[in-house]
């Protein structure tokens, strides 16, 4: 944002000082008044002129970078896009991973405190708490 305005207020300095210039230079010339008038008239058509030039080429810089810029943002939103899906099946395997390894450790934990009840209980000497199990 700041590089178009600099480069607006250079293309407005150069276009002031130029036909200050240009005026300048022609009151200070040793020619008649009819004379100076026509190189007025014709300064100030050829200053028309460039600055219009000058501007055309200014905005066909600038469409072309706004260009530029438009395929920069689309492709970097592609890619994050197809980030998001990846990191999307990443994170549902880890938790299908997560959660296969939660249930093994459950059913080991819930395995072994069977097993612990039929030890205790067969050293208690009660045969009936090992057949209900």
């Amino acid at each position: 944002m700041s590089e178009r305005n600099d480069f607006g207020a250079f293309l407005a300095g150069m276009i002031v000082g130029g036909a200050l210039g240009a005026i300048v230079a022609l009151l200070y010339a040793p020619q008649p008044g009819e004379e100076v008038r026509t190189l007025l008239k014709e300064k100030s058509v050829e200053l028309k002129d460039r600055a219009a030039s000058v501007s055309g080429e200014a905005r066909t810089k600038l469409e072309k970078t706004v260009a530029q810029l438009q395929e920069q943002v689309a492709e970097l939103s592609r890619t994050l896009q197809e980030q998001v899906v990846v990191l999307k099946e990443r994170g549902s395997k880890a938790s299908g991973e997560a959660e296969a390894t939660v249930e093994a450790e459950i059913r080991a934990e819930v395995e072994q405190a069977l097993d612990e009840a039929m030890n205790s209980a067969s050293q208690d000497g009660d045969d009936s708490a090992v057949e209900a199990w």
